[in-house]
């Protein structure tokens, strides 16, 4: 650019002095220099380096491996740029996005990871894919008292991958993330309920409770949601339900610590020595009964998560 400032400069120069000469003898070496420079601008565009993809991929790859993520970033962008038609540049595309991801840059690999999906949804790597979805929001899941949303979206992702593709150490591992996942989510629903029973709000800790009880029953959660759901019935002067839920503990969770006090709950109220039989399953408490108050009755979530 700068090479052809100077030429323009020195014909329109020549050009005003009258020197035809020098004017034509200047015009041609800017046209000579013009097609020297368009050459070597397009020889850049092909091969940047003086290489092909594979070269150049492979340079990008080693940056990567010695955890120089930015700077690999960079040159696998060349490989998308210059090669685009390459399936090195396919290749790049995650590897970006993985980049962003061990920079901890999880919602910028979110972004590529989900574009590459939308690009190729029938790759080969597609299990990968969502299981990284997965694993960047999971990055990103706060302690249960908080905002909720990150456990949910990899939830969901995992979930997916799980349900719709072939058995795989990716499923495999997402399997185990879903446990997590859930864990995290029935911890937050019982924070809240128990932060609505302390305030005296025992219908909306009903309803987070019931929540645990129903849809987290593959977490170690529910023994001590029902021992509280149990007395939040009896502060509701719900008896029945409140001996139904006290009653379940000691039938389908014998060896935990709830049971004993549950057992105790039941002896001095209602006498029973032993428990009664089997509710069978936790649906026969009357599920849904407060449902309605988690949305009318529903925690100030900024206050909460303040």
């Amino acid at each position: 650019m700068t090479i052809g400032l100077i030429l323009v400069y020195h014909i329109v120069t020549a050009k005003n002095l009258g020197n035809i000469m020098d004017f034509k003898s200047l015009l041609s070496s800017a046209l000579i220099a013009s097609l020297i420079l368009a050459g070597c601008s397009g020889k850049r565009k092909n091969e940047p380096f003086g290489g092909g993809p594979d070269r150049l991929y492979s340079k990008a790859l080693s940056h990567f491996n010695r955890g120089k993520y930015q700077f690999a970033m960079e040159v696998f962008q060349d490989v998308k740029n210059y090669y685009p038609e390459s399936p090195f540049a396919t290749r790049a595309e995650i590897k970006i996005a993985d980049a962003h991801f061990f920079l901890a840059e999880y919602e910028e690999a979110i972004v590529v990871y989900e574009e590459f999906r939308k690009l190729h949804p029938y790759h080969e790597d597609i299990p990968y894919i969502l299981f990284q979805i997965g694993q960047s929001y999971y990055k990103q899941i706060p302690s249960p008292d908080r905002d909720p949303t990150p456990a949910r979206k990899a939830l969901s992702n995992f979930r997916y991958l799980v349900e719709n593709y072939p058995p795989s150490i990716f499923t495999d591992a997402a399997q185990e993330k879903i446990l997590i996942c859930r864990r995290n989510l029935a911890e937050h629903e019982f924070l809240i309920g128990r932060f609505y029973y302390k305030k005296g709000n025992y219908r909306g800790a009903v309803a987070r409770f019931e929540e645990i009880v129903m849809n987290y029953q593959d977490t170690e959660l529910v023994p001590q949601a029902l021992f509280h759901l149990g007395k939040s019935f009896l502060n509701l002067s719900l008896d029945d339900k409140a001996r139904a839920a006290f009653l379940e503990i000691t039938r389908q969770y014998p060896d935990s610590e709830y049971s004993s006090k549950a057992k105790g709950i039941l002896n001095s109220r209602w006498n029973e020595k032993d428990a009664a039989p089997a509710l069978g399953p936790l649906s026969k408490i009357d599920q849904g009964t407060y449902g309605a108050v988690k949305a009318s009755e529903s925690l100030d979530s900024e206050k909460y998560h303040a």
